[in-house]
């Protein structure tokens, strides 16, 4: 998962260089604000099925598992139907908010074909992951997505000058196949899982699962929401100079995005068993892993911002400071670790809920009163309130909930290391060198120089046994 997840997040940071070269300034804003849009409609058509499944299936036997994800499968989708018909109605005032030009009101339809696929494979990898088969997320999410995207963007905006439009056209051919891809896999894993029937079930689902579907709703409403507001009180060309910085804000947390994916389902499975040493123990080092990995991209944002933005052809200096500022947010987010799994997957969803209302209703404020006054940056700040809310107010609800901290001597260990490295990389701002050439050695310099402090400051055993299992599978798929 891990290493499909570098490898996606690698792909998608290159499509948006390319997007970000290929369309202007304006259009790329739109087509950022109307993805964000997309996510939205999305979450709502995906009622928080992707943690149900995931934890029913887990947790349950025998045809009680296939009979979870059929109904998922019918409930989301007649959900996306509807959603996207509302879509359709709204098309007009929907696409003057996000400033779509001339074509605003056919992307907004493209968006809404688009939903009832992106439901469909967001149920289908989830019923994977239950099964315990990470491989088919993997590929789905991390790998065939970027590469259909890519496709798209190639023949249709470049290719045929579609421009706009054709990135969209692009979305919805990678969303459609990405479905037709999850499906096929998931029936090769398990044929009893796939089909329509038993909207009975799903409302039974959906009785146990809708906390998680206004938290997850109410979690982008944090996340999401200061691309698509800056596009509607600023301008499409405010959107599209922060547009870089909302790209690379998932990619901080790719680390433990990637960690979560096999994380969730052991939540679940130890807490069942009642085992909280072990829960806990795995907490702990899931949260030290990922924010190992989050450290290197997070470091070189913070001290050199504007060779980062440098990369993107049409990247503004002027993002530099909303850079920093999601930059260090984002350190935090990763150093708490997976709190709103622990809440949702320990049977305490409406924890999770609350954090998520309160982190929601912060960045809608922040936004409403910083954006206008300071653009970019005032995104940049509603986005930040938001992720110290969700995950301070998560590590406080763990803590009291479950008796269960993220901080231990190894961490601190992890954080002396990464001060030494930012400091080796301050000179690197002083050279007058092209930003492809700064910013990948910058890269490589805070890889090389933060597992060069750890090994020398010394491995503990959780360490050297995910190093030893890490050779043996690659010398087994090297062997083989």
């Amino acid at each position: 998962m891990l290493l499909a997840t570098i490898i996606g997040s690698a792909a998608g940071l290159a499509l948006d260089l390319y997007a970000n070269g290929l369309l202007s300034i304006d259009d790329y804003g739109r087509y950022g604000a109307w993805r964000r849009l997309l996510l939205f409609a999305g979450l709502f058509c995906q009622a928080g099925m992707e943690n149900v499944v995931l934890r029913e299936v887990a947790t349950g036997a025998g045809e009680h598992k296939f009979v979870r994800i059929r109904a998922a499968l019918t409930g989301t989708v007649g959900l996306a139907l509807f959603t996207g018909a509302v879509l359709v109605l709204a098309a007009a005032p929907l696409a003057e908010w996000l400033d779509g030009g001339p074509d605003g009101v056919r992307l907004v339809m493209i968006g809404a074909i688009s939903l009832p696929f992106a439901a469909v494979r967001l149920v289908a990898v989830s019923g994977s992951q239950g099964l315990g088969v990470l491989r088919h997320r993997a590929v789905v999410m991390f790998l065939a997505w970027p590469a259909g995207l890519a496709l798209g963007f190639g023949v249709l905006t470049h290719g045929l000058g579609l421009g706009l439009l054709g990135a969209a056209l692009g979305y919805l051919g990678s969303m459609a196949f990405g479905a037709v891809l999850s499906l096929v896999q998931l029936l090769r894993l398990e044929p009893r899982a796939v089909g329509l029937g038993g909207l009975g079930v799903f409302g039974g689902l959906l009785a146990v699962g809708w906390p998680l579907w206004l938290q997850s709703f109410l979690g982008a409403t944090s996340a999401w929401a200061d691309q698509v507001l800056l596009a509607g009180i600023r301008s499409a060309a405010d959107a599209g100079v922060y547009g870089p910085v909302a790209t690379l804000v998932p990619l901080f947390g790719m680390g433990l995005g990637a960690l979560n994916q096999s994380f969730a389902p052991e939540i679940a499975r130890r807490h069942h068993a009642g085992d909280h040493t072990g829960l806990k123990h795995l907490y702990q080092t899931v949260a030290r892993w990922a924010l190992v990995v989050t450290l290197p991209p997070s470091l070189v944002c913070l001290v050199l911002p504007e060779v980062v933005l440098g990369l993107w052809p049409n990247g503004d200096p002027a993002a530099s400071t909303a850079l920093r500022l999601c930059a260090g947010a984002s350190l935090f987010g990763t150093a708490v670790g997976s709190v709103n799994y622990l809440l949702i997957m320990s049977g305490r969803p409406r924890a999770a809920l609350l954090n998520a209302a309160l982190a929601a209703g912060g960045s809608l404020l922040f936004s409403f009163l910083l954006i206008p006054r300071y653009g970019v940056t005032g995104a940049a700040l509603a986005n930040v309130s938001a992720t110290l809310l969700s995950n301070g107010v998560g590590l406080l609800a763990v803590g009291w909930t479950l008796g269960m901290w993220p901080f231990h001597r190894q961490m601190l260990k992890v954080l002396v290391v990464s001060i030494g490295v930012g400091i080796a990389l301050w000179p690197l701002r002083s050279l007058d060198l092209s930003p492809w050439l700064v910013g990948p050695a910058a890269g490589a310099l805070a890889t090389a120089a933060l597992v060069a402090g750890l090994v020398l400051s010394g491995l503990n055993d959780d360490d050297r046994e995910a190093l030893s299992a890490l050779r043996q599978k690659l010398g087994r798929r090297i062997g083989g």
